[in-house]
């Protein structure tokens, strides 16, 4: 039973990395006093125009990185959206085993709604766990966001919870 409740507690602390993956899409740093937000990238981007090889990192207060958002393509749609392919964020723990990456085929950031779309299935990997969706859906404002359709759940047995075996014999 404890087993099954540290694996709870896992899922739980991959779910708010997840939202901090998230946060750091829309939290890029402009300067070391404020962050900047997805918005304000857009605004340096005519419609249109394809950026590619993205890679944008950003840090903790210590200096250590915090986190990296990479895409293929990043596309200015119009005034309200922006277009990424291929996209990988990595969020990066103080504990290397508590590293996430959530890996999406298509993402939608919509301007005006600050919301984070991704149409197709969706993947989130830590040491431990594996998620996948058909769909995502990100609010970077609030950091809560969901995965809908057909998602998937694998958790990793870990050594720690790996029972012990006992030295002591059965009376079969």
């Amino acid at each position: 039973m404890t087993a099954i409740l540290m694996k709870l507690q896992s899922l739980c602390f991959a779910l708010s990395a997840l939202a901090l993956a998230f946060g750091a899409v829309g939290g890029l740093g402009q300067n070391a006093g404020e962050n900047a937000s997805l918005s304000s990238i857009a605004k340096m981007l005519p419609a249109g125009f394809v950026s590619r090889h993205v890679t944008v990192p950003t840090f903790n207060q210590d200096g250590r990185k915090a986190s990296q958002f990479y895409t293929e393509t990043l596309v200015r749609i119009d005034e309200v959206r922006l277009k990424a392919g291929e996209t990988v964020i990595e969020v990066f723990a103080e504990n290397q085993k508590q590293d996430l990456r959530l890996q999406m085929p298509t993402a939608y950031y919509h301007l005006n709604d600050k919301l984070l779309r991704s149409d197709g299935r969706c993947q989130v990997l830590r040491a431990d766990m594996q998620t996948e969706g058909d769909s995502l859906i990100f609010d970077t404002e609030t950091s809560m966001g969901s995965m809908v359709g057909k998602v998937r759940t694998l958790i990793f047995q870990t050594e720690k919870d790996t029972p012990k075996p006992s030295n002591k014999v059965s009376d079969n």
